[in-house]
């Protein structure tokens, strides 16, 4: 047995060890023997006999050992070789191509075909540097530890996925380094990854926002007829795109195109449906006007469609005439150029009432605060949103200031409410960014002192 603490093995094992049968104990017993009867014999020609024989064996013994040391050292070499080989072989033939190289200069130290191939050429040159024939190939980020490029290198119309690392030539020498990088051809792949994007579905809600105004008076066929005038520019604005386009009430359409599509109206800022919509007018001479809700970025096309909605809404609430791109986080707007379409109706105030309450519900934290020299406006607008803000969000009352700490004012304590973000006249919050109010009446706006409406920039729970 073997001492688990020493590692070495007790005499008795060796004792052991030492007296099972084998050649040398085998080659002792013939020369005891040979011994004992050239001393105690008197037939001399027997005890030579043992000897020659104890001597032949001996030398055959020798022989065959050197013989499978020979065997097994040509058994190892051959190994060893065919390893190196091996290992030659398919660093040589490595599907995927293989550069070498001393991130201190760029120089090539070895590369395979595949490489070569990339960079046009048949045989490595001279002080060959990577950076020479792949101008836009940088090594920065194997020094900073990373084993992928983090961005995809194109070069002659393909691209690549870079991975490598580093490897120390010289333990005694902390920069001598030697870069191996991998090069995965990911052009197919990026070009469906991209196709994926780009195909991914948009749900646009168009509203004609003066709608009852445009009818009225009319007759039943002037009314089809301006309908239709307005339809025929919506579809003249969606010919190109591939989209499916529909009308599902009087004064609404359903429009879903493709991702690819909405880069080139956020350049335009959407002016060429609002403005080709604008070259249609009613007989009293109103201009038509439409409310543009575009939904993306939903798990779903059923929250697409919430998504539009939720714009067309906040685009009615902001007098219309103008398109909102709602994502999972932000609105975008564009467009509003033309005037503001007065209906306070019940159905206006029934539409910005819910935009915002929908705003309130997607925040984290929502603040009301009023103009710097507060009067009796400002203070029944913040009583309003504070109920509103009850309403919406039961579980969690009032707004808080900037970090936490409820801060009551004086004239806000009386009406129920704390401090929070500024909100603009008509009942919408102003746009950029919040900013917390001091303590009193008087309350200065800090620099670039515009609001932004609450959004859903956080989870809900939590003040």
């Amino acid at each position: 047995m073997r001492d688990p603490k020493t590692g070495n093995v007790p005499n008795e094992s060796k004792l052991q060890r030492a007296l099972m049968p084998n050649s040398r104990m085998f080659l002792l017993f013939l020369i005891v023997f040979a011994v004992l009867t050239f001393f105690f014999s008197d037939r001399l020609w027997l005890s030579i006999g043992e000897g020659v024989i104890i001597l032949l064996l001996i030398i055959y013994s020798v022989i065959m050992r050197a013989r499978k040391r020979r065997t097994l050292e040509r058994y190892i070499e051959s190994v060893t070789y065919d390893t190196e080989s091996a290992r030659n072989n398919t660093l040589q033939n490595f599907p995927l191509p293989m550069a070498v190289f001393r991130p201190a200069d760029s120089q090539v130290i070895w590369a395979n075909q595949n490489f070569f191939d990339i960079c046009g050429r048949h045989k490595p040159s001279v002080d060959m540097r990577i950076t020479d024939v792949i101008p836009e190939f940088s090594g920065r980020w194997l020094l900073e530890g990373n084993t992928q490029c983090p961005e995809l290198l194109e070069y002659q119309g393909r691209k690549y996925q870079i991975h490598g690392n580093l490897v120390r030539t010289n333990p005694d020498d902390a920069a001598s380094y030697m870069g191996i990088t991998y090069w995965v051809d990911v052009t197919d792949y990026e070009k469906i990854r991209l196709e994926y994007y780009a195909s991914r579905p948009i749900i646009a809600v168009i509203v004609i926002d003066n709608y009852d105004e445009l009818i009225r008076g009319l007759t039943d066929r002037k009314r089809n007829e301006l309908r239709d005038a307005i339809e025929d520019k919506l579809l003249q604005w969606c010919e190109g795109k591939g989209g499916f386009f529909r009308r599902y009430d009087r004064d609404r359409y359903l429009y879903v195109f493709e991702e690819r599509h909405l880069d080139e109206l956020r350049e335009n800022k959407f002016a060429s449906l609002l403005d080709i919509v604008h070259s249609v007018t009613s007989p009293s001479g109103i201009r038509a006007t439409v409310s543009v809700g575009v939904g993306r970025d939903g798990e779903s096309l059923d929250e697409n469609y919430n998504f539009a909605i939720l714009g067309t809404e906040m685009a009615l609430s902001r007098g219309g005439d103008q398109a909102v791109v709602k994502n999972r986080v932000t609105f975008e707007f564009f467009g509003g150029r033309g005037g503001e379409v007065e209906r306070r109706t019940k159905v206006k105030s029934r539409v910005m009432a819910n935009a915002l309450s929908q705003l309130i519900q997607d925040s984290s934290k929502v603040y009301v605060m009023g103009h710097r020299f507060s009067d009796l406006d400002t203070l029944g607008r913040r009583v309003l949103h504070r109920a509103q803000i009850r309403h919406a969000l039961p579980h969690r009352h009032g707004c808080q200031q900037d970090g936490g700490r409820p801060a009551p004012r004086p004239d806000a304590q009386r009406a129920g409410i704390q401090q929070g973000l500024p909100v603009a006249a008509g009942g919408v919050p102003a746009r950029g960014q919040p900013h917390a109010a001091r303590r009193g009446g008087h309350q200065p706006a800090r620099p670039g002192g515009k609001c932004e409406p609450a959004r859903g920039l956080h989870p809900r729970g939590g003040h």
